[in-house]
């Protein structure tokens, strides 16, 4: 596939690499839900799930930006990005981990 300039800086775009990024996130939100319902679930958790999203991708979104893990070019991540994505993973379970919950 050969890129021509249009298409680079069409992936290369701010708001493209955010709405993927947003994508991923609700994707890594929603999939456990499907997968712990078998796919069909009930209407209460759905509705707790649509509450909880937008509080959910605002501290992810938070913890990448002060982390620094937003600021990289998707394209070339390495392990040397590797820390940052450690720190904001460490700094989102430290914000929500007094408020998990279980359900039963």
């Amino acid at each position: 596939m050969v890129e021509t300039p249009a298409v680079r800086h069409l992936l290369l775009n701010r708001r493209t690499t955010f709405a993927i990024d947003l994508l991923v996130m609700v994707a890594a939100f929603w999939l456990p839900y499907l997968l712990r319902f078998d796919f069909q679930v009930p209407g209460v958790h759905r509705q707790h799930a649509v509450y909880q999203l937008p509080l959910v991708l605002a501290v992810q979104f938070a913890a990448l930006y002060v982390s620094g893990a937003l600021a990289f070019v998707w394209k070339y991540v390495g392990m040397a990005e590797v820390p940052a994505f450690v720190r904001a993973g460490a700094g989102r379970t430290w914000t929500c981990g007094g408020s998990w919950t279980t359900t039963r």
